[in-house]
């Protein structure tokens, strides 16, 4: 995991991605998601940028509304977002003016060794754990499983959350959560973690993103 990874101004750089990362195939190119409500813009924008024999850009996947745009975001790692603002079909007709999408959520571990398990299998205890947000940065409080920036990070307008290891399910924070039962061979807690926006596009700002959290395991 790299929280302290730069955001371009065009778009979120993923979590975890890098621009050297390589497009199946096309190996060096810089990757780019195109979104316009209009074909013709889409078709355009890709001759342009993609020219017989370019070997600079890869279109990765094009959006014609925000819901669509959302959902590649999630999906594929790009370096480079070229996108309308106004997209007025489907349910976020401002486009990027929504609030809350999300980086592809990138997977981490928590390593548990030396647990001490019930041999017999009589009386198995599961591994809970508890986060709490270290960074003291105001995030919305209706956003399970988001925390706010560190105070020495740059960027603005996002957060980052922690999910189960499904990807999608928010690991909620301040509270227990129940995991897996713990094992004597040795126990992996599996999650994910993706940057979240959590303001108006407006007030999103480019620049190191840091996060922190306590966590505290018991066995129950």
């Amino acid at each position: 995991m790299n929280p302290a990874q730069p955001l371009f101004s065009a778009a979120p750089l993923l979590w975890g991605d890098t621009p050297e990362t390589p497009v199946l195939g096309m190996p060096g190119r810089t990757r780019i998601i195109l979104a316009d409500d209009h074909p013709v813009v889409l078709m355009g924008a890709e001759m342009a940028l993609c020219p017989p024999f370019s070997q600079d850009f890869a279109i990765v996947a094009q959006a014609q509304s925000a819901e669509e745009l959302v959902e590649h975001l999630e999906q594929k790692p790009c370096d480079i977002l070229i996108t309308d603002y106004a997209m007025p079909y489907g349910e976020f007709p401002d486009g990027l003016a929504l609030i809350g999408y999300t980086t592809t959520a990138i997977p981490f571990s928590i390593t548990l060794n030396d647990c001490e398990a019930d041999a017999s299998n009589a009386n198995i205890a599961t591994a809970t754990i508890q986060f709490e947000d270290a960074s003291a940065a105001p995030v919305p409080p209706s956003v399970p499983g988001v925390f706010g920036l560190s105070p020495d990070s740059t960027a603005q307008g996002i957060g980052i959350q922690i999910l189960k290891s499904d990807g999608t399910t928010p690991v909620e924070l301040n509270t227990p959560v129940p995991l897996i039962p713990i094992s004597a061979s040795g126990t992996v807690l599996d999650f994910t973690a993706r940057f979240y926006q959590t303001g108006p596009s407006r007030d999103v700002r480019p620049g190191i993103a840091k996060g922190a959290l306590n966590f505290t395991l018991t066995y129950r």
